[in-house]
Order: C-alpha cells, then structure tokens, then sequence
C-alpha cells in the first residue's frame, strides 16, 4: 500500500505545481457563472421552478453527463500520457516497484481528484443557491444532495480505466478527448428515453440523481437501477483488469530516448 500512496502522491506535487488545477478550478468557476447566469432568468421568468432540488438535478445532470467524462479523460490523461510525453515512463517502470502498484497509484491520485472537483463543485452549487435566496431546506435534504454527490464520485470513477486503456493504447490527449466528448453526446442522445437511459452508462448518473431526488420524468425503478449499476461494476472490473494487463505486457525499452 505505501507504493501505492508513494505514486499517488507524487502525482498529487506534480498537480500542484503545475497549472492543471487552476485549470481544473477555472472550468468549474465558468461553468458555474453560465448555470448562475440561467437561474438568473429562471428567477426572472419562472420564479416557482428554482428549487434546491431541481437546480441540484439539472446540475448534477449536465455535469455527470457532460463535463465529468471529458475532465475525467483529461485526468487520467495528465497522469499517465504525461509519462509517455516526457520520457519519465522508463524510469517509472524500471523503479522496484511492480507495474501494477505504478498504475493503481495513479488511479489513487486520480480518485483524489475526482473527490476534489465534485466538493469544490458542490460548494459552488451550494454558495449559488444561497446567492440567489433559495429557500431553506432541512439537513436531511443536504445529507441527500451530498449523497448524490458521493454516488457520482463513484460513478465518475468507474470510467477511469476505460480511459487508462485509451491512454496506454494510444498515448496522446486527442484520444481521451474524443472518448470523453463521444461519451458526452451518446449521452444525450440516449437521454430522452427512460428504459434504455437507465442501462446506458453514460446517462445512468443522471437517472439514478432524477430517483434519489424524486423528479418524476427522470425516475427509474430498482430493479433498473440495480441493472445500471451492476453494469457499471463491470465496465470497471473489466477495463481494471484489461489496464493491468496493458501495462504488464509493456515493453518498456520501446520508449527510452
């Protein structure tokens, strides 16, 4: 486990001294102002639909489905092309440690990211909702905002060894990009239809946050939910053992400089 810790935390320095989390940062403050700037109209024109549920829903909904696999793309991209990019993989793979522990350090540090960006995301949501006077609510319904958010952290991150593959596959952003930007339009055009929405991975997060939150056009029955879920397991358990494997059958001379 301390191997493990070691790469995830050395990620976590190379982040800091970088710009990709003021990068990061930057992303979420815009989107929040564009969301800010549509409440604005919303409390113009349709005062008796601002509600802490449903601007909750929408947003999680917009962001699960389409910013989280493109920042979740970019993520795993910085921590693993980036090795490829600098030349520092050789080094990394011929250090005592096994491959495995190397790239499950990476997903750690990716995991820490990812909690990152959903709590800043959450308190943005939460300072805008207050910004625009909306009405209080009891804790029970922040315990249940935030479980929404706990659910989606999990669900962000059952995709990251999807796109681990697509990076040691291909060892460049363009890849992760497209992947992220194909699964944020797949998205969308499955949206609109309940029964496959709630099987479909990429649109599950949203229909499993309409259900918690009880929005009655975006509500699925357990039994559906229990499949989108079990789905999600295994896209994770799958592409987990296929990036292992990757990374095990690398040759690692293939990259020296």
């Amino acid at each position: 486990m301390s191997g493990i810790t070691g790469v995830g935390y050395a990620e976590w320095l190379k982040l800091r001294r970088s710009k990709g989390l003021w990068l990061l940062l930057f992303i979420l403050l815009v989107k929040h102002v564009i969301e800010f700037s549509v409440y604005y109209q919303d409390l113009a024109y349709s005062p008796s639909r601002l509600t802490w549920s449903w601007t909750y829903y929408t947003h999680y909904r917009q962001f699960a489905l389409g910013l989280m696999p493109i920042i979740s793309g970019l993520m795993v991209g910085y921590v693993l092309i980036g090795e490829f990019q600098h030349n520092t993989v050789t080094g990394m793979l011929t250090y005592p440690i096994r491959r495995s522990t190397f790239l499950l350090g990476k997903y750690a540090a990716v995991f820490l990211l990812t909690v990152l960006v959903y709590g800043i995301d959450f308190g943005l949501k939460a300072a805008g909702g207050l910004l625009f006077g909306l009405p209080p609510v009891p804790w029970t319904m922040w315990l249940r905002y935030a479980e929404c958010g706990l659910l989606l952290i999990l669900i962000s991150f059952a995709f990251v060894p999807l796109f681990a593959c697509i990076s040691l596959a291909f060892r460049n952003y363009i890849a992760n990009m497209a992947a992220g930007t194909f699964a944020a339009v797949a998205g969308e055009v499955v949206w609109d239809v309940l029964d496959a929405a709630v099987r479909f991975p990429f649109t599950y997060p949203g229909i499993l946050v309409g259900s918690l939150l009880d929005i009655p056009s975006r509500t699925a029955g357990v039994p559906e939910l229990l499949q989108g879920a079990v789905g999600l397991a295994l896209i994770f358990v799958l592409f987990l053992a296929v990036s292992l494997r990757q990374l095990s059958r690398m040759d690692i001379h293939a990259h020296e400089g």
